[in-house]
């Protein structure tokens, strides 16, 4: 008799620890402004797509090789930076080539920035584009979505940490 039971008790916690739910505490959310002043961002892409030829061009190809190494330092009090890398283009140019503000939206996921200029035309910046942004500690992509005239453009630049 002893060894039914025993069947029948090991059965039953076997059949317990087999119908039990995860209780895994839901995942802690991500600190994006946390991630983006981490550490300074390299650009390592930047595409744009629609405007006025509707078609997707690499435009990172096109920067010459002393502008790849410049460099974006996000900091925690709202302002940012982009600093000539090792390599400037023309020796007597500023380390610091632009400066603006930046602030997270966190109920939009969206990154608000001030005084970066759109990198195919230096003259003119973004001023309060509504950017969907995604940060991790290897990687940050900023999307910016503008109309120009009519013309819907997206432009997509990635960075990793420098």
């Amino acid at each position: 008799m002893k060894p039914i039971a025993f069947l029948l008790l090991s059965s039953g916690l076997f059949l317990t620890n087999c119908s039990k739910k995860s209780t895994d505490p839901s995942p802690t959310p991500v600190d994006k402004p946390g991630l983006l002043t981490a550490h300074d961002w390299r650009m390592t892409g930047y595409t744009m797509s629609g405007g006025r030829s509707g078609q997707t061009g690499d435009y990172y190809a096109l920067l010459a090789s002393c502008a790849r190494d410049d460099y974006y330092h996000f900091d925690v009090n709202g302002t940012f930076h982009c600093d000539e890398g090792a390599t400037k283009c023309t020796s007597t140019d500023p380390q610091t080539k632009y400066s603006g503000t930046w602030r997270y939206d966190p109920q939009r996921g969206y990154l608000y920035l001030t005084g970066m200029p759109f990198l195919w035309n230096p003259s003119t910046t973004r001023e309060n584009y509504m950017d969907p942004f995604e940060v991790s500690a290897t990687q940050l992509k900023i999307v910016f979505n503008w109309n120009d005239n009519g013309i819907q453009t997206k432009e997509t630049i990635t960075m990793v940490p420098r």
